[in-house]
């Protein structure tokens, strides 16, 4: 199996010959606010949006270009950066107070964006931080997007503040990827956050990796396509 490895700072380190070969144009677009990176196919002629969040110390660059590897038709990839390379500072199982103001702040700003799409089928996918984060939206504003694609990464809080969570999420779909052995993302939070996404109603697949440690694969990728391909 492939592994698409991410350092330390979770930047995607992409192989030469297959960036060569699916090369897309990365290009800037303005929504508001916000500068954004975008590939594929243009927002107005596209299908489906894919909004990308990096991970922490990553950048939008890093996670845009795994959507290389997608080779998916009329579907328009854009990523958003955070401001110091992080979506919020201290680690994603504390209390969500200690994450403030930082979480409310970003999750705003993805609500900025998305509303921007309200008449195409969107997704959120990211990893790390970004996969907590794409998550916590979704469950947050299921009004405004088709589902989240989380890569090593679950809800946001402390296990009882899952709980709080009461959104309908019927007719969503989640697919969530990890390790089991990833040093930011225990297990258990794995298995909380897909319990408490199913009982909101939620099509939540998750697949756990024996040995990946906090990384993307190739199983990963082929199931991403599948998703957007639908």
């Amino acid at each position: 199996m492939t592994i698409w490895k991410i350092n330390v700072f979770h930047k995607i380190l992409l192989n030469n010959l297959q960036y060569q070969k699916h090369k897309m144009e990365i290009k800037k677009i303005r929504l508001g606010k916000e500068e954004l990176l975008m590939i594929g196919e243009e927002p107005s002629n596209a299908k489906k949006i894919v909004l990308m969040l990096h991970g922490r110390g990553g950048t939008a660059a890093d996670i845009l270009s795994l959507a290389r590897h997608f080779k998916t038709e009329r579907v328009s990839f854009i990523a958003l950066q955070a401001e110091g390379n992080a979506w919020y500072p201290n680690r994603f199982m504390l209390n969500t107070t200690q994450n403030e103001p930082y979480l409310s702040y970003n999750l705003e700003r993805i609500k900025s964006i998305l509303e921007t799409f309200k008449d195409k089928t969107t997704y959120l996918l990211g990893f790390s931080q970004g996969a907590c984060l794409s998550l916590e939206f979704l469950t947050r504003n299921p009004e405004l997007a088709k589902g989240a694609i989380a890569l090593s990464g679950g809800l946001i809080g402390e296990s009882e503040e899952l709980k709080k969570h009461k959104k309908n999420l019927k007719d969503k779909k989640i697919f969530m990827g990890c390790s089991d052995q990833d040093p930011f993302i225990p297990l258990t939070r794995l298995k909380e956050t897909e319990e408490t996404l199913k009982k909101l109603g939620a099509d939540v697949t998750l697949k756990i990796y024996p040995g990946m440690g906090h990384h993307v694969n190739d199983d990963e990728i082929k199931i991403v396509k599948e998703i957007l391909g639908e």
